[in-house]
């Protein structure tokens, strides 16, 4: 599937610049709602290299209405070079330094809330992205990392990849240089 070739691509070129450097722990504080709201000054254009307008950035308590629960986030939401819009969603507490990227098959909607909350759950950082092209996953994907390290850090990052709305099971697999 090229979507993840290129999702794979995009991990390897990511570690070959230095991006993905070696693990740091991340601590169990909560990272301070304020650190959520100050991505909205950070400038992700450059990074890119396309546009970049964050549309929202703020911490949402834990929502126990629905089903599956959504535990406190940091939530980013956007638009790249106009065309492409993200929902990305950041634990407030115990990230474990993965983003799962969640691959809709045609638009992102209410069906991706379950993976979302299992994403969260486990501690993972989760980005949608509308529309689901390889171009518009892959400029997503680097703008996630640049505002994950924003907001935790610097640091190694797994990214994985769900294309059925289901968590994958292991970390995309890459080549050390």
């Amino acid at each position: 599937m090229p979507g993840i070739a290129v999702m794979r691509a995009l991990l390897l070129s990511a570690m070959l610049v230095g991006r993905l450097d070696a693990a740091e722990p991340v601590d169990a504080v909560p990272v301070p709602p304020e650190a959520c709201v100050a991505l909205l000054a950070l400038d992700f254009a450059e990074a890119l290299g396309v546009p970049v307008q964050l549309t929202g950035a703020a911490t949402q308590a834990a929502t126990v209405d629905g089903s599956p629960p959504i535990p406190e986030t940091c939530r980013v939401t956007g638009r790249i070079d106009s065309t492409v819009g993200f929902d990305l969603h950041l634990p407030v507490l115990d990230w474990d330094s993965t983003l799962l990227v969640i691959e809709c098959p045609d638009t992102c909607g209410e069906p991706e809330r379950s993976a979302v909350a299992e994403a969260l759950g486990r501690g993972y950082a989760a980005l949608t992205v509308d529309p689901p092209t390889d171009a518009a996953m892959e400029n997503a994907t680097r703008l996630a990392l640049e505002v994950v390290a924003g907001y935790f850090g610097e640091g190694h990052v797994d990214v994985r990849i769900s294309t059925r709305l289901r968590l994958p099971a292991d970390p995309v697999e890459s080549e050390s240089p």
